[in-house]
């Protein structure tokens, strides 16, 4: 179940004192365990919260406290946050506690990365628990959850609103949510549109990283370089720019592919098949004619090398993106001395 079936569950009155809240989307994890602690925090004046964090955390004092009442409250909420981190006997006890099944006035929220069900310490847990899955969405799913965000920070959206505003933001709920924060905090109860994202959202004064996908995807490599430059100069993410150009090529490669099967598809449908508004396809398509399936092909490879480079090596940002563009330069086949250009810049 996800954070929209549990915040159902909650307002009918319907918990369980175990919850599992599994995966590794930050927003949606931290979303989860606030909805539970609300939930028993607000039937009480005082609640008695205690969170522990494994691998650093005591084991024992956790597991005594689970074992004993509360002097201040009749409900217990503990919270054994990064439990995928703590050891196998700490798992084992937990489970064995949970088995037992005296659980009055006790509330338990486990937080993990990833919970193994087959391991049968975890397995037990879980016949006693809720699980709450929160995976990171994929790209066709980020703009729903832009919808129940705004919905449940009391922010109005046009139609077109979220696609817009999850295009420009990307696929990030964190930017998603500081992003409909903003968004509230200027326009408060006023219908948002795209003229009102794209007044606050969009970076004035910088460089926008999507003009230089667009530049890009045109093949623009050397107006593209330069404003990589400009945008890392002030602050841009580097494993977020490379993270918008996947996406960019994502989309250029879904049309292509469209358009080589022969099928006949309309505008409409081929806009929600690649994942974008319908009316940034036009722009899309103009620029997927500079490619081929075979290029996009090494672009993306180049794209998991810069990848590799950014997270696992100490070389400099500007030097992993010079190498990308000389490899895209190479791809494309310009010969106007990109190299030359990418030395005296980085």
């Amino acid at each position: 179940m996800d954070i929209r079936n549990l915040q159902l569950k909650l307002k009918k009155n319907d918990f369980k004192p175990i919850y599992v809240v599994a995966g590794d989307d930050l927003y949606l994890k931290s979303s989860a365990e606030k909805m539970i602690k609300d939930f028993f925090t607000s039937k009480e004046s005082e609640v008695d919260l205690e969170t522990y964090t494994a691998p650093q955390m005591d084991s024992e004092k956790c597991l005594d406290s689970l074992q004993t009442l509360s002097f201040f409250s009749s409900t217990k909420v503990v919270h054994i946050k990064d439990a995928d981190k703590a050891n196998a006997k700490f798992l084992d006890d937990l489970s064995a506690f949970i088995a037992e099944g005296n659980l009055s006035g006790l509330i338990v929220i486990i937080s993990c990365n990833k919970f193994d069900k087959r391991k049968k310490s975890l397995k037990a847990i879980l016949e006693k628990a809720e699980l709450i899955e929160v995976k990171t969405p994929y790209d066709n799913q980020v703009e729903q959850w832009v919808k129940y965000i705004a919905t449940d920070e009391g922010l109005k959206m046009e139609p077109d609103a979220p696609a817009f505003l999850n295009f420009l933001v990307g696929p990030s709920l964190v930017e998603v949510s500081k992003s409909i924060e903003k968004l509230k905090d200027v326009f408060g109860k006023e219908k948002i549109g795209r003229v009102q994202i794209q007044e606050l959202i969009s970076k004035s004064g910088e460089q926008d990283v999507f003009k230089i996908c667009d530049m890009l995807g045109k093949g623009q490599i050397t107006e593209a370089l330069l404003s990589v430059e400009y945008s890392l100069k002030h602050g841009s993410n580097a494993i977020g720019i490379l993270s918008l150009f996947y996406r960019h090529f994502k989309i250029l490669n879904g049309i292509i592919e469209a358009q080589a099967s022969g099928k006949r598809i309309g505008q409409k449908e081929l806009a929600a098949k690649v994942g974008v508004p319908p009316y940034f396809l036009t722009n899309y398509s103009a620029q997927s004619r500079t490619w081929t399936l075979k290029k996009i092909a090494e672009v993306f490879y180049a794209l998991e090398a810069a990848d590799v480079s950014l997270k696992s090596t100490k070389m400099k940002e500007r030097t992993v993106f010079s190498g990308f563009f000389i490899e895209i330069s190479r791809i494309l086949g310009e010969k106007k001395g990109l190299r030359s250009l990418t030395a005296s810049l980085f």
